[in-house]
């Protein structure tokens, strides 16, 4: 039975793909990672290639509205659950480290990470990331992921920042953000010492490139109604379109900035080696 298995709903993210295959590969072997692509464009689709000799399993969902990517995480995760330990959904703009708050740092060392989740005791129980949220300040970047260095760090469990992941025996359900899911028995949380490294904006330029292609996924690129789902699209969306980006963008960092951060250079070294 394997550690971990790794899932993530993706469309056309060419350059997130580059560094997130290889070092989800690398953590967990490429066998284990499950890449449910929704009609992603041609130079997507040759990052896929390129790893597909090392195992990765890659499931096309392009028959499906972008609403829907809950009901196809579970449907692949329900069928891995009898091979795994551990579910994983992840985004493809997030990248699983250890937690070191006592050193004010992180690890992704790979034998760290899988010690941890094999001596890890299962229950009845979500388990519950941290999360480090990139803390963009140019309006665009060459390179995000090796340039941007500063992380607003948040403890596992807190509120409206931690992501669920899941013992595999007790799985029933995630949900379109992965913020919360089900299991069977009591159905409580457990918190854990995996973080999440978020790259959610990499920059005013990129927010602007992804509230527009959020609209255009959901269906609400005219809505004046918030929707159910992608909420959080729709939000961003409106400040592109009738609000102050530049003040929102500055706004933003500076609130970054007042939580507890971690330099990362390190990491964005690592990262650069993903690519050589």
């Amino acid at each position: 039975m394997e550690t971990a298995k790794l899932f993530v709903f993706t469309k056309d993210e060419e350059y997130l793909m580059k560094y997130w295959i290889p070092y989800h590969g690398n953590l967990f072997g490429f066998e284990n990672l499950y890449i449910l692509d929704h009609g992603s464009n041609k130079k997507t689709q040759r990052v896929f290639d390129e790893y597909r000799d090392k195992g990765i399993n890659v499931v096309d969902c392009s028959d499906i509205p972008f609403k829907h990517k809950y009901k196809y995480l579970n449907r692949e995760m329900r069928l891995q659950q009898k091979t795994a330990k551990f579910l994983i959904p992840i985004d493809s703009d997030e990248f699983i480290a250890y937690d070191q708050r006592k050193k004010d740092s992180f690890t992704c060392d790979v034998e760290t990470i899988n010690k941890y989740l094999r001596n890890f005791k299962v229950s009845d129980n979500k388990c519950k990331f941290g999360q480090m949220l990139a803390i963009p300040t140019e309006k665009s970047y060459k390179d995000s992921l090796s340039e941007i260095t500063k992380f607003a760090s948040f403890i596992s469990g807190t509120s409206g920042k931690s992501k669920s992941f899941f013992p595999a025996e007790y799985f029933i359900s995630t949900d379109q953000g992965n913020h919360s899911g089900k299991v069977s028995g009591t159905n409580g949380r457990v918190l854990t010492k995996l973080v999440l490294l978020h790259y959610e904006i990499r920059g005013l330029d990129h927010a602007k490139e992804k509230a527009y292609r959020g609209g255009e996924a959901y269906g609400f690129m005219n809505s004046k109604k918030q929707p159910p789902l992608g909420r959080t699209w729709w939000s961003k969306l409106q400040i592109f379109k009738n609000g102050d980006p530049d003040k929102w963008y500055e706004d933003r960092t500076s609130r970054m900035l007042q939580n507890f951060t971690i330099d990362c250079n390190n990491f964005s070294e690592f990262m650069k080696t993903l690519r050589e």
